[in-house]
């Protein structure tokens, strides 16, 4: 199998790059960290296992622990947590889905009011995918975020610039709830839907 040799897209627009700067941003601060603020970040890569690609549960570094549970605080501006916390739980809220329209995805938030100042919803999406393509692990990008809603019936835009969420186009979505205090992240909702712009 031979095919043309091409380059990577790097587009290096604000977005990206901001992104890019997080990891030496906490490499950095990994380095300030004491011998036992370390341990503590071991200890949680060891028991907060993830799956490889072949589905098996594997441990990760302890600085792999802090970078993953503190890479969206900085992007969202909140304190980075220098001690390990004591597990990655967040408070999971059921969500439905009504529709997406105008590039608004509809859905009703229901329970407990959550601290907006510390749990925030997160958006993923692809660009859109071609009918009978199902693999999208690879695709998933962050559309963005917002503080945790009250219970009731909420809105939020996908930017249609980023992902071309675009008429009779289908593409994944992703909502999760993120818990700033502990880096903990649960499913909302996901799955495929028809753009209708």
């Amino acid at each position: 199998y031979v095919r043309t040799r091409t380059t990577p897209l790097n587009p290096q627009t604000p977005y990206q790059m901001e992104v890019r700067s997080v990891i030496p941003q906490l490499s950095s601060q990994w380095g300030t960290l004491t011998e036992s603020q370390r341990s503590g970040w071991t200890a949680l890569g060891k028991s907060a296992k993830e799956k490889d690609a072949f589905g098996n549960a594997r441990e990760i570094s302890g600085i792999a622990a802090f970078n993953r549970s503190n890479s969206l605080n900085v992007l969202f501006s909140q304190a980075v947590l220098l001690d390990a916390p004591a597990n990655l739980q967040v408070q999971s809220r059921p969500v439905v889905i009504a529709n997406l329209e105008a590039n608004q995805l509809s859905f009703t938030y229901s329970g407990a009011a959550l601290p907006a100042t510390h749990f925030f919803v997160l958006r993923l999406s692809t660009a859109r995918i071609p009918a009978g393509q199902s693999f999208i692990k690879n695709l998933m990008r962050l559309a963005g975020f917002t503080a945790a809603p009250a219970p009731g019936a909420v809105s939020i835009s996908f930017e249609e610039e980023r992902f071309l969420v675009m008429q009779d186009y289908r593409f994944y979505f992703k909502l999760q709830l993120f818990n700033a205090l502990t880096g903990g992240i649960n499913l909302l909702e996901e799955g495929f839907i028809l753009g209708n712009v």
